[in-house]
């Protein structure tokens, strides 16, 4: 996941757009480094196996790898060895952007130079403790109570986002309100001991229709009720497993309202909140969330 924020900070460091950039790199790239095609591909599981996987994290937040070894498929020395390959997909997105002379090497090193700069990382060392750094400089919030639940909140979206619907995507800066009624959307509370707060999802029709049709596996062309069906499964998905992490890890009791239904947003719908839009090679998608400053035991 590191790439997506580093082709967001190419972005904002060059005049290239990120429709241009989102295209050229996700077209050029041969094949997406998924631990589930690598395993394959290297004969350690069958495509069944990835799909038991597979519908396993939608139960739980644990990583492919882990889920593989607790039910046998892999051993640890057949998951570092794909770790290994799957930690070279920095070269590949370096080879992408190189390809065609999309950038040239001088600028995309100094670049990725930049990024770990800013970020006080290396992109070429993979592990939480990074992906930690980057998230609070890149969603950058004043210290408050229970502030790390919300960061939780953004990476366990993020890591949900590249299971259920893909990696291309960039994410852009955060947002505090919004200038469009054409958007669709739906919400879901996230109920605490004395607080509730509101998640809500939203897009215009042609992206959701879009979004639908990648967490479904199924070609949708109107927006319908498997739109509507298919995007409160994943708020609902993903929020499921937010508060049985939250309540595991922190002794935090959290339950869930319903989704609602799509209706139009209204400015006033994501007052207080922070919006984190995720540009795909089909759209913007945007989640509004309320910082968990509030939440008691």
């Amino acid at each position: 996941m590191f790439t997506q924020f580093l082709l967001s900070h190419i972005e904002n460091n060059t005049n290239i757009k990120y429709d241009e950039m989102i295209d050229h790199v996700y077209n050029t790239k041969e094949e997406q480094l998924s631990l589930g095609i690598l395993a394959v591909k290297a004969g350690f599981m069958t495509v069944s196996q990835t799909n038991r996987v597979h519908e396993m994290q939608t139960k739980m937040d644990k990583r492919f790898g882990n889920i593989a070894m607790e039910l046998g498929y892999l051993t640890r020395t057949q998951l570092n060895e794909l770790l290994k390959i799957q930690n070279n997909n920095i070269d590949l997105l370096y080879e992408a952007l190189l390809k065609d002379d999309f950038m040239k090497p001088s600028e995309l090193d100094s670049l990725i130079k930049s990024f770990n700069d800013k970020y006080e990382v290396d992109i070429l060392k993979h592990n939480n403790a990074t992906l930690d750094k980057i998230l609070k400089k890149f969603y950058v919030l004043p210290e408050c109570e229970h502030y790390d639940i919300f960061f939780d909140y953004i990476c366990l979206l993020i890591n949900n986002i590249i299971r259920f619907i893909g990696d291309d995507f960039i994410p852009l800066n955060p947002e505090f309100s919004i200038n469009s009624t054409s958007f669709k959307s739906l919400s879901q509370k996230i109920i605490s001991k004395n607080q509730e707060y509101n998640i809500s999802f939203f897009a215009d029709e042609l992206t959701l229709i879009s979004f639908a049709s990648r967490y479904s596996s199924e070609e949708i062309f109107e927006l319908n009720e498997y739109v509507e069906s298919a995007t409160q499964d994943f708020l609902n998905l993903h929020n499921g497993l937010f508060t049985m992490k939250e309540s595991k890890e922190k002794d935090i009791e959290l339950t869930l309202s319903p989704p609602d239904l799509f209706k139009k947003i209204i400015p006033n719908d994501t007052l207080n909140s922070i919006i984190l839009p995720f540009h795909f090679q089909f759209g913007t998608i945007r989640f509004a969330v309320k910082p968990f400053h509030a939440f008691d035991k």
